[in-house]
């Protein structure tokens, strides 16, 4: 029986696919293997490189902003306590009789509407647009004497705050709210100077409340020079408990993030993630005081300016494959054509 005729093998058998593409094709390819490698290599390290400078550029620049109003209000701060410390040198201790006054506080007689033998206070108190009121304290920290005056029944005290034993001793800076003083819960800066005695005692305090328009002043001020439009940045000043002493948004609750930067101690530059968010935040201490300056913005608005250039790089490594592309197919026909030309001669000869 005679064996049935040998098929022919097919072209996908015998070459596989390979095969089937044609010279050119090929060509084309190995060019822009080899032509791109290189090229595409070159331009993913420029974008990570420009992506990692970009945003440490934007990081320092964002930090300046910090950094610019922590000084601003350092020198505001320095400034305030001198001039409450000089106030409290000049003040006639000896002819105030402080155990006179306690007794009328506990009487519930209210406060003093004037006190003899400080006849200039009402002056120097006009002298310095830094402050707001100037007012007097027992050892205790119960307010006895306002400047401007305030009538209340109940005397305030600030003897409450954290650190008032330190700053009863050697003077210094606190935050507190005492609506009966301003009339408002938020809370306002603090300078405190001790009163003492010829025979080294405290008799007292002297406080003076700081305007609170030039604490906002100094934000709005630093924003306006060091920081761009369109980023929506949000500015805070805290005390050494982290309690939150301004805000530049008056009329609003603070930025979500300041709970969750009272975990981070000392300066600070990062992104934190707040609400399914992430923000970019920038911290700096005022001065050696432990006072904080926290500036939040989100991480899109800040580094907007990479994303645009990392965009521009894309496009323009896009628009040079296509460029590559097209020459490789160009070059693949030009090498090509005497090998067509030859294979066309020997299908005329053979």
């Amino acid at each position: 029986m005679r064996g049935e005729p040998a098929h022919s093998p097919s072209p996908s058998s015998s070459g596989g696919w390979l095969s089937q593409l044609s010279l050119r094709f090929k060509v084309t390819v190995l060019l822009l293997g080899i032509s791109l490698t290189p090229l595409l290599t070159a331009g993913f390290v420029n974008i990570n490189r420009a992506t990692e400078r970009g945003k440490a550029a934007e990081r320092t620049r964002f930090a300046q902003v910090a950094q610019h109003t922590a000084a601003a209000y350092n020198a505001l701060l320095n400034r305030t306590q001198r001039s409450v410390q000089r106030l409290a040198r000049r003040f006639p201790v000896e002819s105030v009789d402080f155990d006179a006054i306690s007794g009328e506080l506990d009487r519930g007689e209210g406060p003093r509407a004037s006190l003899r033998g400080w006849r200039d206070a009402a002056f120097l108190a006009d002298t310095d647009d830094d402050l707001s009121m100037l007012f007097l304290t027992l050892s205790d920290g119960r307010v006895f004497y306002t400047i401007p005056y305030r009538k209340f029944l109940t005397p305030p005290s600030v003897g409450q705050l954290p650190r008032f034993a330190r700053l009863a001793r050697d003077g210094g800076l606190a935050s507190a709210t005492v609506p009966v003083l301003t009339g408002s819960k938020r809370p306002v800066l603090i300078a405190i100077a001790p009163l003492i005695r010829r025979d080294g005692t405290t008799a007292g305090h002297l406080a003076a409340i700081v305007e609170a328009q030039r604490l906002h002043d100094i934000i709005d001020d630093v924003l306006r020079r060091h920081s761009p439009e369109g980023i929506d940045r949000s500015v805070m000043l805290t005390d050494p408990e982290f309690n939150l002493v301004v805000h530049d948004r008056l009329h609003t609750d603070p930025d979500p993030v300041l709970p969750r930067l009272r975990r981070l101690k000392g300066p600070l530059v990062g992104e934190v993630a707040v609400e399914g968010k992430r923000v970019l935040a920038a911290r700096a201490e005022v001065g050696s005081t432990h006072w904080y300056v926290t500036v939040v913005a989100p991480v899109n608005q800040v580094y907007r300016y990479v994303h645009a250039l990392i965009w521009v790089l894309v496009i323009v490594t896009v628009l040079t494959f296509i460029f590559v592309f097209l020459l490789a197919d160009y070059v693949a026909t030009v090498l090509l054509r005497p090998i067509e030309e030859l294979q066309r001669g020997a299908e005329m000869i053979g």
